[in-house]
């Protein structure tokens, strides 16, 4: 939203706390992301999004922290990660894909979603990098905050600018 609004374009949101990709916080594996993502309403399987109704020119993935909560085996990650890649694209085949990494993840979990943006093969996907800087503070739960948001709205929104410009 902080990227959207310095951007000056209109944006949409799927999001629903706790949810993975291919598990949610701790571990549960009931309805991640990638079944939410295709509803209208998170609650509720029907109606389905009408994906022609907002064409995007570029989608935020910002997913892989609450995976990483709980074990979790590389290739369904990565296998999991790809589809929700191809699944977007399907839908915004123009659209610019950008998938976020965090640095408190770790190198080894960074590499698997780098590994799963290589594995599409998808010039028009790239990933981001978020590192938290400890001396903004944090927010509830260890979430990020208001300046830590700032920061990370304005590199995501020079990005995005970057590939929109291509």
């Amino acid at each position: 939203m902080v990227a959207a609004r310095q951007l000056n374009a209109s944006s949409s949101l799927v999001a629903y706390s706790g949810k993975g990709v291919f598990q949610n916080y701790g571990g549960n594996t009931d309805e991640p992301m990638p079944v939410l993502f295709p509803r209208t309403l998170t609650g509720a399987a029907e109606p389905l999004w009408d994906w022609q109704s907002q064409p995007a020119d570029v989608v935020v993935v910002n997913l892989g922290t609450n995976d990483f909560s709980a074990a979790i085996d590389q290739a369904q990650f990565q296998g999991a990660y790809v589809t929700l890649l191809q699944t977007v694209r399907q839908h915004y085949p123009a659209a610019a894909i950008v998938a976020v990494t965090w640095a408190h993840w770790g190198a080894e979990h960074e590499s698997w979603v780098e590994m799963a943006v290589q594995q599409t093969a998808d010039a028009h996907t790239q990933t981001e990098r978020f590192v938290i800087d400890a001396d903004d503070g944090y927010g509830c739960d260890f979430h990020t905050n208001t300046v830590s948001n700032a920061k990370f709205g304005a590199q995501l929104a020079e990005s995005i600018a970057a590939l929109v410009a291509r």
